[in-house]
């Protein structure tokens, strides 16, 4: 069981996030906002100690803080995206996660 989870607040421009297997959408930014704002709270309400960092507004999927970093009991993995463009999220996470663990960084051309 965890108790403490790091999240970041919805970026401005998430609609200019990376897709893959769904066609492009428009996004309600407001509602993503709320939707948000409410899985914080449930966190809350379970008794998880939430870390909220700021939005990243060059980092439209930055949202998603479970894809650039693995956090496990003894250590965390800053991975490797497949998108360039979500690169910079893997450093910015690897920096709040230091202060609670060993970080170990995968090596160029790994992805996970």
């Amino acid at each position: 069981m965890f108790n403490r989870a790091i999240v970041r607040e919805v970026s401005r421009s998430l609609a200019e996030c990376e897709l893959v297997h769904l066609p492009r959408q428009k996004i309600d930014l407001a509602l993503a906002r709320r939707q948000h704002g409410a899985y914080v709270a449930a966190l809350e309400s379970a008794g998880v100690r939430v870390r909220v960092l700021p939005e990243a507004p060059a980092l439209p999927d930055a949202t998603f803080v479970e894809d650039p970093l693995l956090v496990l009991d003894e250590l965390a993995v800053v991975c490797r995206p497949g998108a360039t463009s979500r690169e910079p999220e893997s450093e910015l996470l690897a920096r709040e996660i230091a202060a609670h663990r060993s970080v170990f960084r995968l090596s160029a051309s790994a992805t996970l």
